[in-house]
């Protein structure tokens, strides 16, 4: 069974982005999973490492889209993807010292950035908007 399931509520309104966010919620079920069946702590560390270079380069993504479109509130976002990615290698670090509670810290840290950051907290779904329009003329520009 999936930790989490995506649906139509996660789209952000630009392909490419909820494909990606498709990929990271692909990749941290396969952590849970990983963790699930008792994989021995160097699997874990792989997927987890997975995650971690994937959010890279999906934050990379996002940011160059922000900058190539002027998205307005670009500093606090990337202020928010910074932020993300300081807590995950904290998370890494901690992993191999099986500190108490840390495949669950992994796992609810996961959960909550994912749907925080993408929903609840709505910051890709008005950047992913921003962006769309900003794609969609261009588009009408160019016709």
């Amino acid at each position: 069974m999936a930790f989490i399931n995506w649906d139509n509520s996660f789209s952000v309104g630009v392909d490419d982005i909820d494909k990606q966010h498709q990929k990271l919620i692909e990749l941290i079920n396969d952590l849970h999973d990983a963790m699930m069946c008792g994989k021995n702590d160097a699997v874990l560390e792989s997927v987890l490492a997975s995650v971690a270079d994937y959010t890279d380069y999906h934050f990379s993504f996002e940011e160059n889209l922000m900058d190539e479109t002027g998205y307005p509130d670009s500093a606090e976002h990337k202020a928010a993807h910074q932020e993300i990615k300081t807590k995950l290698q904290g998370l890494q670090a901690d992993f191999p010292h099986h500190k108490a509670g840390a495949n669950m810290r992994v796992m609810e840290f996961l959960q909550n950035w994912l749907i925080g950051h993408v929903i609840t907290a709505e910051q890709d779904v008005a950047m992913g908007a921003y962006i769309a329009s900003k794609i969609d003329s261009r588009l009408q520009v160019a016709s």
